[in-house]
């Protein structure tokens, strides 16, 4: 990071969801999902460019790229502009190819495709090829996913969230690879509170807590499944979240707030020891000025958020989205922040 403190334009934020296809095979009740190979254009090498991002196929699934956004207007406008032209190249592929009746995108976390169909899909199309990411609790890579039994037939639609704050980073910098991790960490203490994402299944193969991947211009957030692309105010409210969290830990880092080999979020365990972040968020009430619209938006978010969450308990905090790790009245340990 330069000298400077970030203000609210410098940080970009960006997705690439993957969505599935389903056959409707009796109306609405009846449905089944295939495979998405040949009906679009673009590759993981070279996504087809589209107005406000691009679109490829990803395996059996879609995915779809949206240019980095400085705002929620931006943002929300980039996914619907480019879900849009998405829906319509496949419909008329679908329609030309003859080969299925009525198709529909579905943004499901995780799909298990019928075993007799799963036969016929191309063996290039169920490769599980996937550039490695990274444990920002450990700092290791992450294993890939090696899928049995039924699983061998599941496949899985993330909702990456991409961070953009810097350009031309060496991304095995050790300096900006523990920007990522720590940013990471922070990230999954407050995604975790949200209820959105019902689907365990996802997270046996992909989307562990902790999983990043630096990036040239900053990292690529990997936990979150595709789930927020079902209501546009969840999109918003993980625009506003994304942007808040990391505005706030990539300043503080700069600032050298509390973060060291015995600082809290290195030993942050325990499902109840959060009050760090909180900390964190209530020393930086003096970040760089932002946009008025836009930070009053951020507020009424975040107190919606904390008002909506199910936790066990609400101890004296100024706000309670970080006073608990309990949300959905579950208890969720993270894994011991180390350094090397």
């Amino acid at each position: 990071m330069s000298n400077e403190l970030l203000k609210y334009e410098d940080l970009l934020i960006g997705a690439d969801p993957e969505v599935f296809l389903e056959e409707l095979l009796d109306g609405e009740e009846v449905t089944r999902a295939i495979s998405a190979h040949g009906l679009i254009p673009g590759t993981k090498k070279k996504p087809f460019k589209v107005k406000n991002g691009a679109v490829q196929v990803d395996g059996t699934a879609l995915e779809f790229n949206i240019d980095p956004a400085v705002n929620a207007v931006e943002f929300l406008e980039n996914v619907r502009s480019v879900q849009s032209t998405m829906r319509e190249m496949v419909s008329s592929s679908v329609k030309a190819g003859g080969k299925y009746g009525e198709v529909r995108i579905v943004a499901k976390p995780s799909v298990i495709y019928g075993p007799n169909y799963f036969k016929t899909i191309p063996e290039e199309a169920l490769e599980l090829g996937c550039e490695p990411d990274y444990n920002a609790y450990s700092g290791s890579e992450n294993p890939r996913p090696k899928p049995e039994g039924e699983f061998e037939r599941m496949r899985t639609g993330a909702g990456h969230i991409h961070f953009g704050w810097t350009k031309g980073a060496n991304i095995t910098d050790p300096g900006h690879f523990m920007d990522c991790r720590i940013l990471t960490a922070y990230l999954d203490r407050a995604f975790m509170f949200f209820e959105w994402d019902k689907d365990d299944r996802r997270r046996l193969l992909y989307g562990s807590w902790g999983s990043f991947r630096p990036k040239s211009y900053g990292m690529e957030y990997r936990p979150l499944s595709n789930a927020w692309l079902e209501d546009p105010k969840l999109a918003e409210g993980v625009f506003y979240l994304s942007k808040m969290v990391g505005l706030s830990v990539l300043n503080a880092h700069h600032l050298k707030v509390g973060f060291n080999d015995n600082s809290p979020i290195m030993s942050v365990n325990s499902s109840r020891d959060s009050s760090n972040f909180l900390n964190l968020v209530s020393q930086l009430n003096r970040r760089p000025p932002v946009d008025t619209k836009e930070e009053t938006k951020l507020n009424n978010f975040l107190d919606a958020l904390s008002r909506s969450c199910c936790y066990e308990e609400w101890k004296g905090s100024e706000h309670p989205l970080f006073n608990s790790f309990n949300p959905g009245g579950k208890t969720v340990k993270l894994p011991k922040f180390t350094v090397a």
